[in-house]
C-alpha cells in the first residue's frame, strides 16, 4: 500500500540556490561578474525557469528523521532514504510568480583554504507545492511524517547555507484518500 500526501510549504528564511556546474574552482585574477555567476547557481529547466530540485527536499527529511527513534537505537532515517518520495521532481515556484527575480546574494565562502565572494541567487519570499509519496505508510504513520518534515523544516531547511536560510513551515499537509 502507498499514501500519497499534498504538501505545500512556506519559506520563514530566505532560500538561497548553488547548483553544482563542475566548472573548475575559481582561479586568481579572474573577474567576475555577480549577476553571471549568480545565474550559473540557479536550477533551470528546459524553459530556463528555476525549480527545486526534489531531492533538496528528500535530503531535509532524511537528516531530520536521524532525530526521531523507531525502534531501541535506530532512527526513521533508513525508512525516509527508502520509503519517501517527492514529486515532481523538478519543483515549480509557487511563489514568487515569476523565479527569475531575485536578489543576488553576496556571501564570503572559503575555497580551497581562502576566503572569496560568491555570489548567490536569493529569495526572501518563497512557497513550493508537491507531493509526498510514502511506499511504507504501515511503518511511517501521518504524524511521524509530519513531525519530521516540521523538524526539517525548521531546524535543517533547503538549498545553500542551512539551517541560516532556506528554512520553512508547511502550510498544507492533507492526506490524498486512495
Amino acid at each position: 500500500m502507498v499514501r500519497t500526501y499534498n504538501v505545500e510549504i512556506t519559506g520563514i528564511a530566505p532560500l538561497l540556490h548553488h547548483r553544482f556546474t563542475g566548472e573548475k574552482t575559481r582561479g586568481t585574477g579572474k573577474e567576475y561578474v555577480p549577476a553571471e555567476e549568480a545565474k550559473k547557481a540557479l536550477y533551470l529547466n528546459k524553459e530556463d525557469i528555476p525549480y527545486l530540485p526534489a531531492n533538496h527536499l528528500e535530503g531535509c527529511m532524511i537528516n531530520a528523521a536521524k532525530n526521531f527513534k523507531f525502534k531501541g537505537r535506530k532512527t526513521y532515517m533508513d525508512f525516509f532514504k527508502a520509503a519517501i518520495l517527492v514529486e515532481p521532481r523538478e519543483i515549480p515556484f509557487k511563489k514568487p510568480e515569476n523565479p527569475l527575480e531575485y536578489v543576488i546574494d553576496e556571501q564570503p565562502v572559503v575555497i580551497n583554504r581562502a576566503r572569496v565572494l560568491a555570489w548567490r541567487p536569493r529569495w526572501d519570499e518563497w512557497q513550493f507545492e508537491f507531493k509526498i509519496i510514502c511506499l511504507q505508510p504501515d511503518r511511517i504513520s501521518d504524524k511521524t511524517l509530519k513531525d519530521i518534515l516540521e523538524y526539517g523544516g525548521m531546524f535543517v531547511g533547503i538549498g545553500d547555507f542551512r539551517p541560516k536560510f532556506g528554512r520553512f513551515e508547511f502550510t498544507k499537509f492533507d492526506v490524498v484518500e486512495d
